[in-house]
């Protein structure tokens, strides 16, 4: 990201803007964009492998709770697959 920002700023692109994915990787020349695009496949595959595993792991315990607190709420939705009480610190 060091190298990236820079480059994009200048080229006259800016965070935000809606702009072809073709243009950006043309500004950031084609060893910034292969970078980033193995850094965001990793990043990608943690996330789906951190949430198979919660999964496998709160699965059991969702389905042996029979309390209907807020935690056993959140174990069944992370059973579920629903990340986003994680994601939101609930």
């Amino acid at each position: 990201m060091e190298e990236a920002w820079p480059k994009l700023a200048s080229a006259g692109i800016q965070m935000g803007e809606g702009r072809p994915i073709e243009e950006v990787e043309e500004a950031l020349g084609p060893g910034i964009t292969k970078q980033l695009k193995v850094i965001t496949a990793g990043i990608i595959n943690n996330f789906d492998e951190n949430e198979a595993s919660l999964i496998q792991r709160t699965r059991p315990l969702a389905m042996s709770s029979t309390s209907s607190d807020s935690s056993s709420f959140r174990l069944s939705a992370i059973g579920s697959g629903f990340l986003p009480l994680i994601a939101t610190g609930c």
